[in-house]
Order: structure tokens, then sequence, then C-alpha cells
């Protein structure tokens, strides 16, 4: 046989060989594509109290295998506004698990809180029978884990033979833990609990100190100070409890140890309603003080609240809706008045305020009217008016409002 002749059927064999084999190809992949299929799926509740949300891993936490289907709960973190309306998709050996699939029903953007949540989802997924897979979850590979969290390795730095800043595996500080200047100084201690399982730990106590040695700050549960360079007391502050009510004491000192500032401070362990304006509240000052540097009383707040010169001359007081300032010889600077009528059904709704500004020498120099006023007897809302009058120094009227009729209000 000549040698073309055998060369031409050798290649044709493996002309037939290669055809058959591409021929074949797009069957696997047909079938590599789309053998998986979600049968089913259903919101699940998380797996336990979760105290950190923004701490948990996405997970595989549990999975059966049946024939021909694989069963899987997935625990995830997302936004506490999430919907779900998942979809699987299989592709070389990977399984891809999406939360939400769009349609064209799907119009707008999805609602977003900003805060995290934890969530379960029982997914029953057709045509697959073994586990030999990857799974991907919102883009990144997911595994089986028991523990709902994300876990790193722990560390710890010895140090002379001591162990220190040590971290657990969930990345918390454990026990003690200290920083140095570059001039191997401490510059901070700080004492964290000592539970090699806590989610996450706060400092049982944390002591600053400046370069040359002296504390600068000790913090505790309960209470803060602080100093200066030499030692002398800067701030305290103080937590306490009163009742079910939180107290905090707050104290600001002078370099030569007198008193700056002092506020008490109280929150309620319920929230409190306004009687006036029915707004709530939580927090309220009980006391609040402040001097000058020459020891004279400069404000305190308080059911009147009053503001003072640094000669001890009263400045300015406001009790309730009625305020006053005065000029440092005592002669009335500025009045101010408020009023509420009620609106619509609610109560106190309604603001009217009256503002008084005097000339130096007592004449009135400006007054000043905000009222809020309804649109009209059959039609809703409100709208704010503004009027103004001015006069100068001798008692000339020099400006008015022309929207007004009437007597000046009172």
């Amino acid at each position: 046989m000549p040698h073309f002749t055998r060369y031409w059927i050798i290649n044709r064999k493996m002309i037939r060989t290669i055809a058959i084999l591409v021929a074949m190809l797009p069957c696997f992949f047909c079938a590599a594509q789309n053998d998986a299929k979600l049968i089913s799926w259903k919101t699940a509740a998380c797996d336990q109290m979760i105290s950190s949300p923004g701490q948990l891993a996405n997970r595989i936490s549990a999975f059966t295998v049946k024939p021909n289907e694989l069963h899987l709960t997935i625990g995830f973190r997302d936004d506490c506004a999430e919907k779900f309306k998942p979809g699987v998709r299989y592709s070389n050996d990977t399984l891809y698990i999406m939360t939400y699939v769009r349609d064209k029903s799907d119009t707008g953007s999805m609602p977003y809180t900003f805060h995290l949540c934890c969530f379960s989802l029982d997914l029953v997924i057709g045509n697959m029978s073994d586990t030999a897979r990857v799974t991907m979850f919102k883009g990144r590979r997911i595994y089986y884990s028991n523990d709902p969290y994300i876990t790193f390795k722990p560390t710890y730095v010895v140090r002379s033979g001591d162990t220190t800043n040590r971290t657990n595996r969930y990345g918390s500080h454990v026990g003690y833990w200290k920083y140095e200047y570059q001039s191997g100084a401490i510059k901070r201690e700080e004492m964290f609990p000592s539970d090699p399982n806590a989610l996450s730990t706060r400092a049982i106590w944390t002591r600053s100190y400046y370069h040359f040695g002296k504390v600068e700050l000790y913090e505790r549960n309960d209470s803060l100070e602080m100093w200066d360079g030499y030692g002398r007391l800067t701030l305290a502050r103080y937590y306490y409890y009163d009742g079910k009510d939180r107290m905090m004491s707050r104290t600001e000192y002078y370099s030569d140890g007198r008193i700056k500032e002092f506020e008490l401070q109280r929150t309620f362990a319920e929230p409190q309603t306004d009687s006036l304006t029915g707004i709530e509240f939580t927090t309220i000052y009980e006391r609040k003080e402040s001097y000058y540097e020459n020891g004279q009383l400069e404000f305190r707040i308080g059911d009147t609240t009053r503001y003072w010169y640094n000669d001890g001359t009263l400045k300015k007081w406001a009790h309730g809706d009625t305020s006053a300032e005065y000029y440092q010889d005592g002669t009335v600077k500025e009045t101010e008045h408020e009023s509420y009528t009620d609106y619509n059904g609610f109560k106190n709704f309604l603001v009217s305020r009256l503002t008084r500004k005097y000339h130096y020498n007592g004449q009135l120099a400006v007054l000043y009217l905000y009222r809020e006023e309804p649109v009209g007897e059959n039609k809703p809302g409100f709208t704010n008016r503004r009027y103004e009058w001015k006069w100068d120094e001798t008692g000339k009227l020099i400006q008015q409002p022309e929207n007004w009729t009437g007597p000046l209000p009172k």
C-alpha cells in the first residue's frame, strides 16, 4: 500500500474519533449546566438567639442527601428588610445559590434598613444526590459548620515569658493587653474577660499613661478619671443607679482644682412623655452648672435656667416658655414668650412666639412675632407667618409689616 494511502486511512480514523468527541462535548456541557433545579424553598428561624448579626458566618448549617434530591439549610446575614426569591444554578461541579432572582415582575429598587439580621433558608434541590461539589453563596464559597459565627485563628504575644494580647476564635480580646511606646514604656493597659468562647468583649478596665510614666486615664465600667501631666485631676465621671434609672455625674476641673463644670444626668428606665408637646424622652439634666475661672457661677440649668456675667450680674434666665436677657448693667436686652394652640384635634400643636428686643437706653427696638396659622376654615394645613416692627432709639417707628391690621401684639 502506498505510503500516502496509509497516512490518509490513519488520519481519517483520527478525524472520525475527534468528530465523535466533539459531538459529545455539548451533551456533557448541557448535563453539567442544567441538572440542578430548585424544587421548593422556605424561610426558617435562626438556629439560635443571635446577639451579633454582623459577626454571623454565611454557611451551610444542615444538609440531607435523598434519592435525586439535596436538602440544604443556609444560615446567613443580610439587611433586615431583605426579600427572598431564591434560585440555583449548577455549573462545572459548582452549585450557585442566589437569594433573589429578579424577573419582569420586579420593578424599582429593593428596600434597605442598613441593619443586619439573621436569616435561614431551607432549600430542596432536585437532580442532585451527592455533596462532592463547591457551593457558592453571595459570590463566595460556603462550607458546612456547626458554628454560626465567623471564626479566626487565636493569636497571642509573648513578652519576657508572659503571654499577653490574646484573642479567641471569634477575634475577641481575652485577658491582659498591653501597648508600649517605642521607648518600651507602657502606653496603655487593658483587662478583658478571660472567657475563651466570648463572642465579643469589653475591657473591664483601661489605664493609659503619658510617655514619661504618669497615669493619664483610668476607666472602669462605672467610672472614668483623667489627669494632666502634673498628676492633677481634670475630669471625673461616675455611673450609678437610682432605682431602675441610670445616673451619671460628671465634673471637670481647672488646673488649680476648682470646679469648671458639673452635671448630673438621669436616664430613665422607661421613656417619659412631655406633658405639653407629647414628645417622648429618656434623658434629662437634673443639674448642670458651669463656673468661670474666677470661681463665679456662669450658668445653672434646672427648673429655671440662669446665666451670669463673670462679675455675678444676671445675664439671662428661662423658665418654661418665657425667657429674658439683660445687658451687664441690668437693663433688659430681650424677652421672649411662646404660647401654643390646639389644631385639628392635636393638643398644643400651633406655636406662637413673641420676641421683644430693647435698645441700651431701654427703648423698644424690635417686636417680632412668629405665628403658625391655619390656611383656612375649609382647607387642611397651616402656614408660618412672620411680622416685624422696628423703632429707633428715640422711639420712632421705622418699619412695620404690610399685612398686619389692628393693635400691636402682646
